[in-house]
């Protein structure tokens, strides 16, 4: 345990709601802070990259802090943690849409569909995870998966 009392949480943060309204934001800052590491001259290496760093940082938290995460965005009205002017979401969909544009990926798929999907599968991995006792080769396995899935939309 961390040891934090109860008092010392409500004196930084109002509600648990405020906590993980600001928790999802320390990632989109450190992406903002570190975007130049994602070269977009490959933007498939670069959206592998983003989705990888994503689920690391997210699963670099204890389970049950992931948990109620997830459960604080599923009962909140407030929808800030699937918006598209989030850091993250917009380098996806940059890399989705330089992809697309240099004839990277198979006809049929546009960059907004290849977003969506590729930041579903990550949340759908670590819901996975969250669901999981043990679970020791799971970025190992995400990065495989996201391979097999670049290949399927790649074009020839």
């Amino acid at each position: 345990a961390a040891n934090i009392s109860i008092g010392a949480f409500y004196h930084h943060y109002a509600s648990k709601q405020e906590l993980v309204n600001e928790s999802f934001m320390i990632y989109d800052e450190l992406l903002e802070d570190n975007h130049t590491k994602y070269n977009l001259e490959d933007p498939l290496d670069s959206l592998k990259a983003i989705l990888l760093d994503q689920t690391a940082f997210v699963v670099s938290f204890d389970k049950q802090l992931v948990i109620e995460y997830y459960k604080s965005i599923l009962l909140s009205m407030n929808k800030q943690a699937v918006s598209w002017e989030r850091a993250y979401y917009r380098h996806v969909l940059n890399c989705t849409k330089k992809a697309v544009n240099d004839g990277l990926i198979k006809d049929g798929y546009t960059s907004e569909y290849l977003a969506k999907f590729f930041i579903k599968f990550i949340r759908g991995n670590i819901i996975n995870w969250c669901l999981n006792e043990s679970d020791t080769i799971f970025l190992q396995e995400t990065e495989s998966e996201i391979d097999l899935l670049l290949k399927l939309f790649k074009s020839q």
